[in-house]
Parts: C-alpha cells; structure tokens; sequence
C-alpha cells in the first residue's frame, strides 16, 4: 500500500502541473471578459470553464488510480480493509489536484473583482466540488474494471464529451446535469436561478456515490454475488437522474435570471448640464437606480442625466425612472445596460436607444418594412447626435445609413448637431422627431416624409 500511496502523490502532481498550465490559458482568456469585472457571482461562475480541465485531469487520475488497484485483485481475496479507506487514500491527491486547478482559475479572476459588494456563492462552489468529484470517481470505476491503455483515454473522453456536449443539447436538463453551463453567468443585473446549482449538485453528488457503491464491487472479497451493491448503485443513479430532471423542468436554455430590482438603490441627484456654446441649465433630473456596486465609480449618473434632460428639452417625455437592468419595465420606467466597467457614452447610448424601443412589427410588405426600419434608423442618427456633446460622444453607436439615405435626412441631422450645440428646433424638424418616433412604436401611423 505504501507504494501505491508515492505512486498517487506522484502521479497527483503531474496531472496538477499540466492542467494548471492549460487552467491558466482559459483563465487568461476570460479576464478581459467585461462582464464579469465588479461582480462575485460572476466571477466564480465565469472560473468554471476550468471544469473542462479540472474535470478531465480528475478522470485520468481516477482511470489510474482504478487500474493500479486493479492490479492488486483486492476482490480475489479476503482483506480487512475497508473498500471507503482503500479507495479515499487512493483518490484523494488527484482529487487535491484537481480542486487546486479549479482554485487557480478562480484566482486568477478575482483579480478583476475589485468594487464588488456581493460575496462569492458557496452553494456554486459546492456544485463545482461535486462536479470534480462525480468525473473522478467515474474514472476510477473505468480504471478498476479496463486496461489503462483502454480506462485513461476512455476516461478523458467521457469526461470531455459529457461536460462540452451536453452543454448544448435541446434537451436542458442534461445542460444542468453536466454542470458547465452555469459558467454562463452573469453580468452585475443578473444572477444565476438556483434550481440550475440545485440541479448540479443532485446530479453531480448522488452521480458520484452512485459510482463509490459500484466501486465496492471490486473493492471488496466476498464469495456471494454482489447483486445487492449494483442494485444500490443503480438505485441512487435513477433517483439522481429523476430528481434533477424534475428540480431542472421549469429551465429555459441558460441559468440567468434577471436580479429583482428591490435589490437597487435609487436616488436623485443634480447634475448641470452644459453644451458647447458654454450655457449651462439645470434640469429636473429622474431616479437613477443601479445595483450596488454597479456604478462603482460614480461615472453614469452625470452621463444619464445629461442624455435624459436633452431628451426633454427636445420636446420628448422621457420615463421619469431609469433602471440599470434588462428587466422590461412599465411605461414610466426605462431600463440601461451598465456594467461596472461600461463607458459613460455606452450607458447614454443604452438610454437612448431604450427609451426609442425596437421598431413594432406590423403586417406589411417587404418594401414597407424597409421603409419602417429607414424611419427607425434615422431616428436613432438623430437622437445619438441631438444627445451628444462635450466628452459624451455618442455617434459611434449610430445604426449605419447609406450616403443616399442620409442625404435623405441631411436637414434634420443638421438641426440635431445646431441643438446639441445649444440651439432650438424649428418646428418642421419637431414635428418629424415626434411623429418618427410615434411610427417606431404604432403601426397605425404612417411614416413621416423621406422616410
């Protein structure tokens, strides 16, 4: 036995070096991820595209493991140690290793964690435990039963297609079951739905001592047929299967869900608004809410005011209360996409756009659509060059206009840029603003000219 424990240590730290190398390739793919910069619940679940490694390298050592224990028939004699033991003392420095690349990736991200209000989610790491742990132990019953020539790549196989292919498949279940898709979570509005984690860890926990009680079978010596322990395992296999099928019905494609917005601090403040001939007015500002830690900064609110109150002065009613969230809201709410590290111009672009909504869908010909998508781009031009001044720049972000369709709209795009400057519309242009505006959202009215 002691030489089966140096031959676990050993064979514990070369899986560990190698997958740390390829830990730190995927970790360093993700950390210019933007979304999850600022935000826990982010970060730990964006580490778990490690699994793929931790997972696989948990497999193989557990494939080797099963096969060096395999070798010493323990089941063709009587012994007095206990299958657990035998097994624990084996598995466990690959089982270290294996969470150790899974802790090096999440490291590696939470250097990116700086402003973050909320905490790691221990119930997420729980499920990632559980996840290493259900490939380890189905290496090990490969290794105890098949040649390492045949266990370790079968092994490394199942473990890879398991966790990458039923990643995508139709049938969503199978997604929480395998686990990987909760590193599709989350930007700072939103968080992973619990049933997801739930689901892992049933699967995942019950999977692997579903797969402890198969391993007694070559584990432990005994002259009677050892049908009771496969009926055991077989068992909790089937009630894992049917409790995470059921705990994951109600599961759309992915595991986010929007954070409720009672969640979000409100308040208004003051801001003064300038333009480029030096006035400076103020303006009524509306409630700004954001989730803790998403303005870590304090750069949005002045950018959000400035864009709102531009809105009004060009005759618009504009919703009272911006929410940072894609939560669909009521009509005197309006929802922005902020992130902790979003620029000022994108959150004002997000308000804009937002505030104008995406063009109805109405039942007319192709060469009417073209017509309606036209007006809805135009109107975008419009606003994101009325809205912008000073350093919040917004144009960039403008719908792209072909030379004939803007010179189509050349005289309402230069009353945009004189009104960010400070001037007033004339009345032909707010008369097309409002009426462009109102087509965007009604199918009932009719297209104003040019469009």
């Amino acid at each position: 036995m002691k030489h089966v424990w140096k031959s676990s240590a050993f064979s514990a730290v070369v899986l560990f070096s190698f997958g740390m190398g390829l830990a730190f390739l995927f970790s360093s793919s993700m950390v210019n991820l933007r979304y999850v910069t600022g935000y826990w619940l982010g970060l730990t679940a964006q580490s778990g595209l490690t699994l793929i490694v931790s997972a696989g390298i948990a497999a193989i050592g557990g494939a080797i493991e099963g096969s060096r224990l395999k070798s010493t028939q323990l089941n063709k004699a009587p012994h007095a140690r206990k299958s657990w033991h035998i097994a624990l003392r084996a598995l466990w420095p690959v089982f270290v290793a294996a969470i150790a690349i899974q802790v090096l990736s999440f490291l590696l991200l939470s250097t990116h964690a700086a402003g973050a209000t909320d905490s790691p989610n221990l119930l997420l790491v729980l499920a990632f435990l559980t996840i290493v742990m259900f490939h380890l132990l189905l290496g090990f019953n490969l290794g105890l039963r098949l040649a390492p020539a045949i266990s370790i790549p079968i092994a490394l196989i199942c473990s890879y297609f398991w966790l990458g292919s039923a990643w995508a498949v139709n049938y969503f279940p199978l997604r929480y079951m395998s686990g990987l898709i909760l590193m599709d979570c989350c930007r700072i509005y939103e968080t992973l739905d619990t049933s997801a984690i739930l689901t892992a860890i049933t699967f995942n926990g019950c999977g692997a001592i579903a797969f402890a009680i198969f391993a007694k079978t070559k584990l432990v010596y005994s002259k009677k047929p050892k049908t009771a322990i496969v009926i055991a395992a077989v068992l909790v296999a089937v009630a894992a299967f049917a409790v995470s099928a059921n705990l994951s019905s109600a599961l759309g494609p992915v595991p986010v869900v929007n954070r409720s917005t009672a969640e979000m601090k409100c308040s208004s403040s003051r801001h003064i608004v300038s333009w480029g001939d030096g006035k400076k007015k103020y303006s009524l500002p509306p409630k700004l809410c954001f989730f803790p830690g998403q303005d870590p900064s304090h750069r949005f609110a002045e950018s959000l005011d400035a864009v709102w109150s531009d809105l009004e002065r060009l005759g618009l009613r504009p919703p009272k209360t911006i929410l940072a969230t894609n939560v669909v809201v009521s009509a005197n709410k309006v929802g922005v996409v902020a992130t902790p590290v979003s620029r000022p111009a994108e959150v004002g672009y997000s308000l804009v756009s937002d505030f104008v909504g995406q063009p109805v869908v109405c039942d007319e010909s192709d060469a009417a659509w073209i017509k309606r998508d036209l007006n809805y781009r135009s109107l975008i031009n419009f606003l994101l060059r009325a809205t912008s001044h000073n350093d919040l720049d917004m144009t960039g972000f403008a719908p792209p206009l072909e030379p004939s369709e803007g010179k189509a709209f050349e005289s309402q795009f230069a009353s945009a840029l004189a009104f960010a400057r400070g001037g007033s519309l004339d009345s032909t242009t707010s008369e097309w603003l409002k009426h462009s505006l109102e087509a965007v959202r009604s199918c009932d009215v009719k297209l104003p000219a040019g469009s």
